[in-house]
């Protein structure tokens, strides 16, 4: 695979390259790295919810608000 933009989510301990057809079905990091704001934002809707119903305490939102 000589798509230098696309990326493994492992390597450094394996003897031998994965095989081109596994690392096309394993590649999301550059598709992840897209999404990551609108998975944050859907995160903290998560947990704005989970503190109106009582399941989180404020600090713990203000917690996962800050991280």
């Amino acid at each position: 695979m000589a798509d230098n933009s696309k990326q493994a989510t492992w390597g450094g301990r394996f003897k031998t390259e994965p095989d081109d057809l596994m690392l096309t079905f394993g590649e999301s990091v550059s598709f992840d790295r897209r999404l990551a704001t609108y998975d944050l934002h859907g995160s903290l809707g998560h947990a704005s919810m989970l503190l109106s119903i009582g399941i989180l305490t404020p600090e713990e939102f203000t917690q996962i608000e800050k991280g």
